[in-house]
């Protein structure tokens, strides 16, 4: 379950259109792989107490990883990837079954992180 800073209940998915033209492209193994491996990420953070940050979650290079099929979803285009990679981040928190805020960062830095990181509450 997501929530905003205000314990509003999210339930929209923001930018359905390209989601659904990028989801399109992935293969429904791929897209599970993919969410379960991101509900292992928030359930191992929330049982540690500690943020999940989606930008530090893939890394820099997603070859051999459970990642790579969204770089070719989205036509091998890496900026392309990461963002639809953030709204599955965001999928995975709503469907997960634990209450998640998430905060959106400003700017990425050496030590701040650029785009949402996820709180458990």
């Amino acid at each position: 379950m997501l929530f905003d800073m205000n314990e509003n209940e999210i339930t929209h998915l923001p930018h359905q259109e390209d989601y659904d033209r990028w989801r399109a492209n992935l293969s429904n193994a791929d897209y599970q792989g993919i969410i379960d491996e991101l509900h292992l990420i928030f359930e191992k953070a929330g049982q540690e107490d500690k943020p999940v940050r989606a930008s530090y979650i893939p890394g820099k290079n997603w070859e051999g990883t459970v990642y790579q099929p969204i770089y070719h979803a989205c036509g091998d285009n890496f900026d392309i990837a990461k963002l639809f990679f953030g709204l599955l981040v965001w999928e995975a928190a709503q469907s997960h079954d634990k209450k998640w805020v998430f905060i959106r960062e400003d700017k990425g830095t050496d030590d701040k992180p650029f785009g949402l990181t996820y709180f458990r509450r």
